[in-house]
C-alpha cells in the first residue's frame, strides 16, 4: 500500500492504532498472542529463509544457509545490518529499542530508539506497535510473507512485505521520512536497493519510494487525524545450500531459483502480488472459526515451518529437527508433517518418496529405514512407523499408483522388523532403544508393538488395495497381527489400576533400565497415526482402548497452579507417583504424546477430557507460543511440575521444536474424520460451536458448519444420519451439523 492509494485498514491494524496506552493492552482478534515478552516473531515462508523482527529490530536473518540451530530461546541474538527508521522534525528515530551495529552511510549521527516495542503473533503475519513520548504518531507494522495453504510456489517465494502505518495524533500537518535502510553501501538495480554478499544479494523496495546507497526511503505528508501506509519489501537471492546434516553434504538449488535470477526479480514480483497474497493469508485464517486455543496453537506452530525446512530445486523437501542436525526424522516427521498433510501435502509426498529412494528391497539391509535420512545415530527399529505413515499418506492422497511405487518397499520393511529378534510374535530390543531417546524400554514396549500391530494392518490394507498378496517371511499380514495381538495381550495389557498397556515387557537376558510397570502416556501411538483410517477401528479391542484412555488421563495429569500449568507426564507409576528409575524422559510432559491423548480421547467420545488436554497444552504455553519446546515442563522426584535445563528443549527456547506442528492433526479430530479410498466420513465433536469455509483435507474442499449437541445432518442440502459419507471424487461440499 502506498501514500498515493486509498488505504483499508484492517481490524488488526485500527485495534493497534486505538490501544489503550495507559494499560499497554489492545482489542485484538484472541487468536493473535501477545508475544511482546519474547525476542521477536519469526518471518519467512516455507523453505526459502527467513529473518526474525522484534522490539531490538531484525536478528538471526537465515537467508543463506539452514535453519538456526540455537537450542536456547536465551541464546545471544545475531542482529542483522538493516533497520527502519523514521524521520519527524529533522530527528530520526530507529523503530526498535537497541541501536543496529552498524548505520547506514550518510545517516545522522544523532539517533533515537523506540522506548517500546510491542509484537503481536498472528501467523503467517506479525504485527508491531511502536512507542515513544516525543513520536505524536501512531505506528503500526504487519510484516508477512507470502506462506499460504495449497499454494507452494507463493509459500516458497524469498520476501518479506512490511506494511507501516502511520497516523497523525497532532493538530498539525506533519511531513515524515520513513525508511528501510542499510548499515552497509547498497546498489540501485532497477527499483530495488541492492546489497551483494558472499553466495547471494539482499534487495528492499518501496512503493512510490527513493532508493539509494542507504536503501529505501518514501515521504509521507499527513494532515491532522489523517493515516496513511506504507508498503517495504526485502527480498533475497541465495541460490545454493547445505542441510546442517553431518552426514549429508550435497549442495542443493534452492528452489525459488527456477522463478528468480536476482533478488531484485523477487521484489518486482512481490510489488505485484502483495496485495493478492495479504488477502489469501487472511482468508486462510479466517477459514477457520474456531475456539481461539486451536487457532493460536495451529498458526503460531508455522513458526517451526518458517525456521525449520528447506526446499530444493530437485525438488528436495528437508525438515531440519531444531536444535539437532538431523533432516527428515521417521519419528518426528510422523508427527510434525501433520501441518504439511493439511496444508501442504505434496511436501508428506516428498518427504517419503526420499524414504522410498533410500529404502533397499534386496540384500542384508533390505527394508532398513533410516531413523534420519542418510543417518541411523538412534538404532530406531523405524519400520512399523514408517508403515503406518505410508499408508496414512495414502488414504491422504488417495493415489494407487504412488501406493504401488512403494509397496515393494513396505514389504521388505515389513520384512526388516520380523527378522529381527521377537519374543511371542513381539518386536523386542536388548537395550529398549525407541522414540523416547534417554527412556529405555528393554524387551517388548508398547510404543513399537502397536505401531507394528497397526503397521501391519497398513500392510494387509495395501495388498487389498492393490489386489497382492500381503507375505511376510512366507505368513500373510493378518496372521501375523493376530499373534501380535495375542502377544501384547498376553504380555503388556493388565487390568490393575483400570485397564492399561504396560509401557513395557521385559524379556529374558535384556537390560535391567526403567520400570515395565510405567503408565505410558504414548501407549498407543500406532493407533493414534491411523485414526484416520476407516477401517482400523477394531484392531485393538475397543474397550481396552476406552481403560487405557482413561487410565493415562487420571493417572498421569499433573498441575502447578501458580503457573497455570497443566500437563500429562510420558511415564508416571500406576499409583500416580513419578518414575524416577526410568530416565528424564519418562518425566517429562511430552507435547508430541499430549496431543496424541487429546485425539484419541475424541475418538473414543471423551469430548470434555479431549478438549481438556488439548487446550490445557496451548494455556500451559504461558504466551510462548513461538518458542515450544519437544516437552512442556517435567516433575521432579517429588512430583513437583519443574522445568527440565536439559539439551535446550524445555519450554521456552527457539526456533520451536517441530513435532509441535503435530497439533494440526486434532483438526481431523474435531471433525470425526476417518477415511477409506471412497469416501469421507465426518462424525464431529457435540461439544463445541465451530466452521471451517472451503478447507481442503485428503483432496475434498469442504464447507462444515457444526452446532454444539448437533442432532442430525444436512450434507449437500440432503439430510442423513450420522457420519455423513462424503465421496471423494464428488466435491466440494457442504454439511452442516444442525441441533433440534
Amino acid at each position: 500500500m502506498t501514500p498515493n492509494r486509498a488505504h483499508v485498514i484492517s481490524q488488526t491494524t485500527a485495534a493497534l492504532l486505538v490501544a489503550d496506552a495507559a494499560a499497554r493492552r489492545t482489542r485484538l482478534d484472541p487468536s493473535i498472542v501477545d508475544v511482546s515478552h519474547g525476542d521477536g516473531i519469526p518471518i519467512g515462508g516455507l523453505g526459502s529463509g527467513y529473518s526474525v523482527f522484534g522490539p531490538k529490530g531484525f536478528h538471526d536473518a537465515t537467508f543463506a544457509g539452514p535453519p538456526a540451530l540455537d537450542a536456547s530461546h536465551q541464546g545471544p541474538r545475531h542482529p542483522a545490518p538493516f533497520a527502519f527508521y523514521l524521520v519527524v522534525d529533522d530527528h530520526c528515530f530507529v523503530l526498535q529499542t537497541a541501536f543496529p551495529e552498524k548505520r547506514p552511510p550518510g545517516a545522522r549521527t544523532f539517533l533515537t530508539c523506540m522506548e517500546r516495542v510491542f509484537a503481536y503473533a498472528g501467523l503467517p503475519k506479525a504485527h508491531f506497535r511502536f512507542e515513544h513520548s516525543r513520536v505524536r504518531l501512531g505506528l503500526v507494522m504487519t510484516a508477512y510473507s507470502p506462506l499460504i495453504a495449497h499454494d507452494l510456489e507463493a509459500s516458497t517465494t524469498p520476501v518479506q512485505i512490511f506494511e507501516l502505518t502511520v497516523e497523525n495524533l497532532l493538530r498539525e500537518t506533519k511531513t515524515l521520512e520513513l525508511g528501510l535502510w542499510s548499515g552497509e553501501s547498497m546498489v540501485v538495480d532497477r527499483d530495488a536497493a541492492c546489497l551483494v554478499i558472499e553466495g547471494g544479494q539482499i534487495a528492499f523496495g518501496v512503493d512510490l519510494g527513493t532508493t539509494d546507497e542507504r536503501g529505501v526511503t518514501a515521504y509521507v505528508h499527513l494532515e491532522p487525524g489523517e493515516t496513511r501506509a506504507v508498503r517495504f519489501y526485502l527480498g533475497w537471492h541465495f541460490p545454493e545450500f547445505k542441510t546442517p546434516s553431518p552426514v549429508a553434504r550435497e549442495i542443493y538449488r534452492r528452489s525459488y531459483t527456477r522463478r528468480f535470477d536476482d533478488a531484485a526479480s523477487v521484489v518486482g514480483l512481490a510489488k505485484e502480488r502483495a496485495d493478492d497474497w495479504s488477502r489469501a493469508i487472511d482468508a486462510w485464517r479466517d477459514s477457520f472459526d474456531v475456539p481461539a486455543p486451536m487457532k493460536r496453537l495451529w498458526f503460531s506452530s508455522l513458526a517451526s515451518v518458517i525456521t525449520s525446512t528447506m526446499l530444493s530445486s530437485d525438488p528436495f523437501f528437508f525438515a531440519v529437527e531444531v536444535p539437532h542436525e538431523w533432516v527428515n526424522t521417521m519419528d518426528v516427521g510422523v508427527y510434525a508433517n501433520w501441518v504439511y498433510l493439511v496444508n501442504w501435502p505434496e511436501l508428506e509426498r516428498m518427504d517419503l518418496q526420499q524414504y522410498l529412494a533410500v529404502i533397499p528391497t534386496e540384500g542384508e539391509n533390505s527394508g532398513f529405514v533410516w531413523h534420519s535420512l542418510w543417518s541411523d545415530a538412534a538404532h530406531y527399529a523405524e519400520e512399523p512407523t514408517f508403515l503406518t505413515r505410508f499408508w496414512r499418506a495414502h488414504l491422504w492422497f488417495n493415489d494407487r499408483r504412488w501406493l504401488k511405487t512403494g509397496y515393494e518397499q513396505a514389504l521388505a520393511a515389513a520384512a526388516q522388523a520380523y527378522g529381527r529378534e521377537r519374543f511371542e510374535g513381539l518386536l523386542t530390543s536388548q537395550r529398549g532403544n525407541q522414540s523416547y531417546d534417554e527412556w529405555m524400554m528393554p524387551g517388548a514396549s508398547a510404543y513399537v508393538n502397536v505401531a507394528w500391530l497397526y503397521a501391519l494392518h497398513a500392510l494387509e490394507r495395501m495388498g487389498h488395495a492393490l489386489e497382492r498378496p500381503s507375505l511376510i517371511a512366507g505368513t500373510r499380514a493378518d496372521e501375523l497381527r493376530e499373534e501380535v495381538l495375542l502377544g501384547l495381550e498376553r504380555r503388556l495389557w493388565t487390568d490393575e489400576h483400570g485397564g492399561y498397556y504396560r509401557c513395557f515387557f521385559r524379556t529374558p537376558e535384556v537390560s535391567a533400565a526403567s520400570v515395565p510397570e510405567a503408565v505410558f502416556t504414548d501407549q498407543l501411538f500406532g493407533r493414534w497415526v491411523l485414526l484416520i483410517d476407516h477401517e482400523a477401528e477394531g484392531v485393538l479391542p475397543p474397550a481396552r482402548v476406552k481403560a487405557a484412555l482413561q487410565t493415562v488421563y487420571r493417572n498421569n495429569v499433573r498441575e502447578d497452579a501458580p503457573s497455570g500449568f497443566r500437563g500429562w507426564v510420558n511415564g508416571m507409576l500406576p499409583n500416580g507417583t513419578p518414575d524416577i528409575v526410568s530416565g528424564y524422559h519418562a518425566r517429562t510432559c511430552w507435547l508430541g504424546a499430549e496431543l496424541d491423548l487429546a485425539s484419541l480421547l475424541a475418538s473414543i467420545g471423551e469430548e470434555e477430557k479431549s478438549l481438556d488436554v488439548f487446550f490445557s497444552v496451548e494455556t500451559s504455553l504461558a504466551g510462548n507460543h513461538l518458542g515450544v519446546g519437544e516437552w512442556n515442563r517435567a516433575v521432579d522426584d517429588a512430583g513437583r511440575v519443574v522445568a527440565l535445563d536439559t539439551f535446550g528443549k524445555d519450554t521456552p527456547r527457539f526456533p520451536p521444536y517441530p513435532r509441535y506442528t503435530s497439533s494440526w492433526e486434532y483438526l481431523t479430530r474435531m471433525l470425526g474424520l476417518t477415511l477409506t479410498e471412497r469416501h469421507l466420513y465426518l462424525q464431529p465433536l457435540r461439544s463445541l460451536n465451530f466452521e471451517l469455509r472451503g478447507v481442503r483435507l485428503a483432496g475434498v474442499a469442504l464447507s462444515v458448519r457444526v452446532e454444539r449437541r448437533w442432532t442430525h445432518v444436512i450434507a449437500n442440502g440432503i439430510r442423513f444420519d450420522a457420519p455423513a459419507r462424503l465421496r471423494r471424487d464428488g466435491g466440494p461440499h457442504r454439511v452442516e451439523f444442525v441441533a433440534g
